[in-house]
């Protein structure tokens, strides 16, 4: 009896390893990024260099663009990030498990600053279903990174003074 105790006492820590370490809930810090920027452009050529930029960056527009106002100067945009996270099978295999956190990106500009805010939202399984898990820490830097590489993207077609970004 005690052997099958240790047994699933092992079984159970080894399962519990392999399971990946999101968290329920992000701390205000993490879930929402803002990121206001100086630029040498107009709100009308600023929100067109965006709404462009945005339209060749994303696989569908359509699809991502919840709204888009040249008037009050805003897009705002949800999407997708992809990260992989390796887990371990039955055997001890490495098995890449493809996850995604869903997020909101808004634009918005007046004169020649804008603000671009990104909201960080659930996990959403390799069947893009919710769950209701938030990213761990490990794996914030890397998004954040994302978060800012698409920031320095957006700034620099805004800056361009051709339609060639």
């Amino acid at each position: 009896m005690k052997t099958f105790i240790v047994v699933m006492l092992l079984v159970i820590s080894a399962c519990a390893a392999a399971t990946p370490k999101f968290r329920t809930a992000l701390t205000p810090s993490e879930e929402t990024i803002v990121y206001v920027e100086y630029y040498d452009s107009s709100k009308d050529d600023s929100f067109v260099a965006a709404n462009a930029w945005i339209v060749k960056s994303f696989n569908s527009a359509k699809d991502v663009i919840e709204r888009s106002d040249k008037t009050a100067g805003i897009i705002v945009v949800k999407s997708l990030w992809p990260f992989t996270w390796i887990k371990k099978d039955e055997s001890g295999a490495s098995v890449p498990v493809n996850y995604y956190v869903s997020y909101t990106m808004t634009f918005q500009t007046r004169n020649n600053k804008g603000k671009i805010e990104f909201h960080t939202g659930r996990l959403m399984n390799q069947h893009y279903k919710e769950e209701k898990l938030y990213l761990d820490r490990d794996n914030m830097p890397k998004l954040f990174a994302y978060y800012y590489q698409i920031k320095d993207d957006l700034i620099q077609a805004i800056n361009a003074k051709s339609g060639d970004f």
